[in-house]
């Protein structure tokens, strides 16, 4: 697995942007022989993305530094994007903080146009913890022909200290398309003091509305990442994959 670390100048957030990529690449075990597996004879096999967002006063380093993210996605041959939400929880802020616009078009543009990945919808997905379980699904439901899935680990549904006039911005996504909406997958710890009581109100408006959605409640897990990295490697290996290398995991 190539783990690229890139900084390129962002037109929209006018500033360069440092981000993490994950990039499928031969193994030590799995490699062979590598003259049978030219990267350069496998450009039609595109590789499936998974947009992966931190929480509250992390940034991109967060997964690097509190998960094994590198071996998950190496694991299940897909590409990992982790970029800085710089506590703006993934929405357009104004002026120079349109991090929606730049997740969307920009930082999209620069992962298609430059490596193998594939902009189809059902090779796209995203996920987050905390706020990043926000962005997660505020992006999923805002854009539902662009993603398969969405994971939320312990989201802030209203995220009140940072959007306190978007209290209700989700509820109104799912109404507003919900005969075209991503897999959703939700989860939190009981012990979670933070955002289980939203959490859970937003999980009895779902199933009031009718929603296709899973989740799961965790016994003895608080707001930590003891739990955050155990969801990321069950997010990965669940979600459901129709790319080419959709059966080729690797042990690492």
């Amino acid at each position: 697995m190539a783990r690229l670390d890139i900084c390129f100048y962002s037109c929209i957030l006018k500033r360069d942007v440092n981000f993490i990529l994950i990039y499928p690449s031969l193994a030590c075990g799995n490699a062979g022989d590598y003259r049978k597996n030219f990267y350069q004879d496998n450009k039609e096999n595109k590789f499936p993305l998974l947009l992966l967002f931190h929480g509250y006063g992390g940034n991109y380093m967060a997964y690097e530094r509190f998960s094994k993210i590198d071996m998950y996605a190496e694991e299940n041959n897909i590409a990992v994007c982790m970029i800085s939400g710089e506590n703006k929880s993934y929405l357009n802020k104004g002026s120079s903080d349109n991090f929606s616009d730049f997740i969307e078009t920009e930082l999209k543009d620069y992962l298609y146009g430059n490596f193998n990945i594939s902009p189809k919808k059902e090779d796209n997905f995203i996920a987050g913890l905390s706020m990043g379980g926000f962005g997660a699904l505020y992006h999923g439901l805002s854009n539902p022909d662009a993603y398969a899935e969405i994971g939320a680990f312990s989201p802030g549904i209203t995220m009140r200290r940072i959007n306190k006039n978007k209290d209700s911005t989700l509820k109104s996504l799912v109404v507003k398309n919900k005969n075209n909406l991503p897999r959703i997958y939700i989860s939190c710890g009981e012990k979670d003091n933070i955002v289980k009581d939203e959490v859970a109100d937003f999980i009895l408006f779902l199933k009031k509305k009718y929603i296709h959605f899973d989740y799961k409640w965790y016994k003895n897990y608080d707001h930590e990442w003891r739990l955050w990295d155990k969801e990321i490697e069950n997010f990965i290996k669940k979600i459901k994959r129709t790319d080419y290398y959709k059966d080729s995991k690797k042990n690492v």
